[in-house]
């Protein structure tokens, strides 16, 4: 049990992999109905790809191989950059049902009782970035 902790948690942590409380989503925009598009910057999170880069980049026409992102869906980019150690996580967090490119991972937390904004947290924190190079 941690030493420092708020008074109205008196239970022991449980602990979770990741693969228990999540799923990954393989849902693709096989009938071309969603156009939205997003990126997910290390900086900015979930953001529309035609704000991000000040234009669409996706092909309109061939959007069918994307995956489907729904809202509080996590989305990781395994592209490293000095912002994004191991890749940038974030959640979406837009409100809106888009789509990623399928050189991201999308997943989505399947039990309510896991907190997203706490996850959102630890993917962004040092133990995160300490646990992807000791498995990368």
């Amino acid at each position: 049990m941690p030493k420092l902790r708020f008074s109205e948690f008196t239970e022991d942590w449980i602990k979770y992999h990741l693969k228990e409380i999540a799923e990954k989503v393989n849902n693709k925009n096989n009938d071309n109905k969603i156009e939205t598009v997003f990126s997910n910057s290390a900086v900015q999170g979930i953001v529309l790809q035609s704000d991000y880069f000040d234009r669409s980049i996706a092909n309109k026409e061939n959007l069918d191989g994307y995956y489907i992102v729904e809202p509080f869906d996590f989305v990781y980019n395994p592209r490293l950059s000095a912002m994004a150690e191991v890749g940038a996580m974030s959640v979406n967090n837009t409100n809106l049902t888009g789509l990623v490119s399928p050189l991201y991972t999308v997943f989505r937390i399947k039990e309510s009782s896991i907190n997203i904004l706490f996850l959102e947290y630890l993917f962004k924190s040092k133990v995160w970035h300490n646990y992807m190079r000791s498995i990368a």
